[in-house]
């Protein structure tokens, strides 16, 4: 788990073990809170119902854009069911802490 944000936002590398090509996910834990004073709580995987092939958690680096909100970036291996393979991408996400907007976003090209 990393923090960020003054403590605000976590990130963290979840390992779900199965399905293999399928077992890693990031938990985004951030504002805004609700009135109970807990904050949202998101996974990301690399589509609907499984996880990446892998992260690689000690590549994740996060910036700031007030514009934009909280940037992060992973390398994260992604599984391509028509040839078994699975290559690495970056995986960008951006969390807006205002609205608690999260928008994650794989690159299409391998690295």
């Amino acid at each position: 788990m990393r923090t960020f944000a003054n403590g605000e936002v976590r990130v963290v590398n979840l390992d779900t073990i199965e399905p293999a090509v399928g077992f890693a996910y990031l938990m985004i834990i951030s504002p805004p809170r609700d009135v109970m004073g807990g904050r949202q709580c998101r996974v990301i995987g690399a589509a609907e119902n499984i996880g990446f092939a892998g992260l690689n958690f000690d590549t994740l680096t996060a910036a700031y854009d007030p514009a934009v909100g909280l940037m992060f970036e992973i390398v994260a291996s992604v599984y391509d069911p028509e040839t078994g393979a699975t290559p690495r991408r970056f995986l960008n996400i951006t969390l807006n802490q205002q609205t608690g907007d999260i928008v994650a976003v794989i690159s299409a090209d391998n690295l």
